[in-house]
């Protein structure tokens, strides 16, 4: 026993129960990570399925919104099935990120090439 209680019809699927580790983002086209002693671009699960985005974006060229930044993995239930739009820190203030069900998660409004942060992006892959 775990001593974790899980309500009925919540607990993570087997070999989820501790979340994975951050793992590295892939990223699209022109995007990296910012360096300079911040965050690099990484997701994870959580022990509750919940994933969690983390890291500092940049970009070597013009935006075009929308802009993929970085595409989450197939196979991995980390891709959500509807999707989910946050709003997030940027250098030119604040940015419109959304997250699909492809996986992609692009800049739809804002943001800026100098830096994006993912921080605090998380969602239910569920729903």
């Amino acid at each position: 026993m775990s001593g974790i209680f899980w309500p009925e019809g919540t607990a993570p699927r087997a070999g989820l129960r501790d979340g994975t580790p951050w793992q590295a983002a892939a990223y699209a086209a022109n995007w990296s990570d910012f360096g300079a002693g911040f965050a690099t671009a990484q997701w994870r699960r959580d022990a509750a399925g919940r994933v969690w985005l983390k890291g500092l974006a940049k970009k070597a060229a013009a935006l075009a919104i929308p802009d993929t930044i970085l595409t989450l993995p197939a196979g991995r239930d980390v891709r959500p099935t509807t999707e989910h739009i946050f709003v997030v820190a940027s250098f030119a203030g604040y940015a419109e990120v959304r997250v699909n069900p492809n996986g992609n998660v692009y800049l739809q409004a804002g943001g800026s090439a100098t830096w994006t942060s993912l921080d605090g992006i998380s969602f239910d892959p569920a729903g």
